[in-house]
């Protein structure tokens, strides 16, 4: 269980990765209508499933960066810090352009 939890977030930040690169690059006309789908996509993966998995587990679970999960990590901007921490992506730039 915990090797599947660690997999699906790694995906999560790949998601998120990719979308801050599309969003950096703005090459793409409905970039901003591809990012807005997205993330609601991923919110509710990540607030429904992941948490209903977490919650259906029999042990305790960890993040990739060692720390317990708990209930209240189950958001995007949880998820957005866990990829700022993993893969260095800095989310303020999107707000200076």
């Amino acid at each position: 269980m915990q090797n599947r939890f660690e997999q699906v977030e790694e995906l999560v930040i790949d998601v998120i990765e990719q979308q801050y690169k599309m969003a950096s690059d703005n090459k793409s006309d409905n970039y901003g209508n591809i990012i807005r789908n997205c993330g609601r996509q991923l919110s509710n993966l990540i607030g429904i499933v992941l948490r209903n998995s977490y919650q259906q587990a029999r042990m305790p679970l960890y993040h990739i960066n060692g720390k317990d999960v708990r209930l209240a990590d189950f958001t995007v901007k949880f998820f957005m810090e866990l990829a700022k921490e993993k893969k260095g992506i800095d989310f303020k730039t999107l707000l200076v352009a």
